[in-house]
């Protein structure tokens, strides 16, 4: 059975989370409330946002990120939502690679195992 509950980041500054958590523990954040402003993460298809899938380059980066890391001048092209969370992944595997959720492990392991040196360039 499925359960809702909050995250609370910072009770003072009014900083949390509203979560929507699965059986299999998987979670949604449907509201976040950061210092600045709240937003509803809508999972609804037709949204006030559509979903915007990560380019292939971005994948390929992530891919040699695990491997053979990443130069700086790498992310220059890319969608600057890419680049902000490349540093997002970035530091958070350098300071506390538990905090990752593990959808993103399991998605960057997809990106090395298709993007992996020596495969096709598609």
């Amino acid at each position: 059975m499925s359960e809702f509950v909050f995250y609370i980041f910072d009770e003072d500054a009014v900083q949390y989370s509203f979560w929507l958590l699965t059986e299999e523990d998987i979670g949604l954040a449907l509201y976040t409330r950061s210092p600045d402003s709240g937003v509803w993460n809508n999972p609804q298809p037709k949204s006030d946002y559509e979903p915007v899938e990560p380019t292939i380059e971005f994948k390929k980066i992530i891919a040699r990120f695990q491997d053979d890391g990443v130069e700086l001048q790498e992310l220059e092209d890319l969608p600057k939502h890419e680049q902000h969370f490349f540093s997002v992944i970035e530091g958070t595997t350098d300071e506390n690679p538990e905090a990752i959720p593990a959808p993103v492990w399991n998605w960057m392991a997809e990106c090395f195992e298709t993007f992996r040196a020596g495969d096709a360039e598609t």
